[in-house]
């Protein structure tokens, strides 16, 4: 089974496990109805949720934007980081490219991001400008700082903060432990967690 864990922020910047779903299959159908599940059981807080941090994980992200429609998707930095540094291996001038992709990335408005993709256009072989017009050019609000500065986010930009949730999780539970086990030693985790940040 996946282990979908949910995590949010408090003010201090601290990471708050909000849920622990078991999913028999990562599909869009059965991503969509657990988060669903967790809005319709917590509608108060569901309520102030303003930004949701993704990996760039399309059935992640169509289930966000189906539930809860007016939060702010924004996509994993580092996340976003490895992919471009993955799409530009093959690329002839892959250092260059990878520094417009994070100048892009750094764009303080939408003439400084223009500015940045016509370096790129000069840049990147018609492949690669073809994926990037495809699948970023059009979400800015999703990468692109200075479209994320408008929504609320405490300054977190990765999901960092799960990653190393999730390394904790990996030393107590493994593949062969059972569902009972590993609710018991993810219940034993949370709770040591919460004590520790109280």
């Amino acid at each position: 089974m996946h282990l979908v864990v949910m995590q949010a922020i408090d003010n201090h910047k601290n990471g708050r496990i909000v849920a622990y779903i078991y999913l028999r299959r990562e599909t869009n159908d059965i991503l969509e109805c657990a988060l669903r599940e967790f809005v319709e059981n917590n509608t108060e807080s569901a309520l102030n949720v303003k930004t949701v941090i993704v990996d760039n994980d399309y059935r992640e992200i169509s289930g966000v934007k189906k539930v809860l429609p007016d939060v702010h998707v924004h996509l994993c930095h580092t996340h976003v980081k490895r992919l471009f540094s993955r799409k530009v291996k093959g690329e002839e001038q892959s250092s260059k490219l990878t520094k417009i992709l994070n100048d892009m990335w750094l764009s303080a408005s939408a003439e400084e991001f223009d500015r940045h993709y016509n370096a790129l256009s000069a840049v990147a072989s018609p492949t690669f400008l073809e994926y990037f017009d495809q699948y970023w050019k059009n979400i800015q609000s999703a990468w692109v700082l200075y479209v994320r500065a408008e929504s609320l986010s405490l300054g977190v930009r990765s999901t960092n903060h799960v990653e190393s949730h999730n390394d904790k999780i990996k030393k107590v539970v493994t593949r062969t432990s059972t569902l009972a086990d590993c609710v018991r030693e993810l219940l034993r985790l949370h709770f040591t967690r919460e004590f520790e940040q109280s």
